[in-house]
């Protein structure tokens, strides 16, 4: 895969209500899922909580951005997650560049990549992404997106270019499963 590449693909799981009277910020930045910075779900796969079913299924944007509105498959403010998998051929370094207008986090093998700070968010607006430098592993890389679906269409989106923020010399697979 050579070029700049923006990340279209994922896995997403079903809206998540946001709990009756609950702070966007404070759900943002707690466990609405068992061990979030490290799933690593499957098309299909299914979860239970507060008594309500969740299922995982694959997401395609035709453009470079994705609007959790969208993806989600929920009616009003919720949580979204959205994983993809990146599958390197050599341990490299690279970048992550996150744009988004809604409040996210972002980790990458289960470390936090990008996060809320109080009551403001650290994902700049769409003209001005946030730029990580980030290193991937020989093999699978799990990336995880926790986004807040505040409506409204908001854009969003998440790239990756080698360590000097220039297309990818070849050597990564997104991938929607491990």
């Amino acid at each position: 895969m050579g070029g700049v590449v923006y990340l279209r693909d994922w896995l997403v799981l079903s809206q998540i209500p946001l709990p009756s009277g609950g702070d966007p910020a404070e759900v943002l930045d707690s466990q609405m899922v068992d061990n979030e910075a490290t799933l690593r779900p499957h098309d299909g796969d299914q979860l239970t909580l507060d008594g309500g079913q969740y299922r995982w299924r694959q997401f395609h944007s035709d453009d470079y951005y994705f609007v959790a509105d969208d993806m989600g498959e929920g009616e009003g403010i919720g949580v979204v997650y959205a994983v993809c998998y990146l599958t390197a051929d050599t341990e490299r370094q690279a970048r992550l560049s996150i744009a988004a207008e809604n409040p996210m986090r972002v980790f990458l093998n289960g470390d936090i990549q990008v996060n809320q700070i109080g009551g403001r968010f650290s994902s700049a607006p769409q003209s001005s992404p946030q730029t990580l430098p980030v290193t991937l592993k020989e093999g699978t890389n799990t990336l995880m997106v926790k986004t807040l679906n505040l409506g409204a269409g908001r854009q969003n989106s998440v790239l990756i270019t080698n360590e000097h923020g220039s297309p990818l010399d070849g050597g990564i697979t997104v991938r929607l499963a491990p």
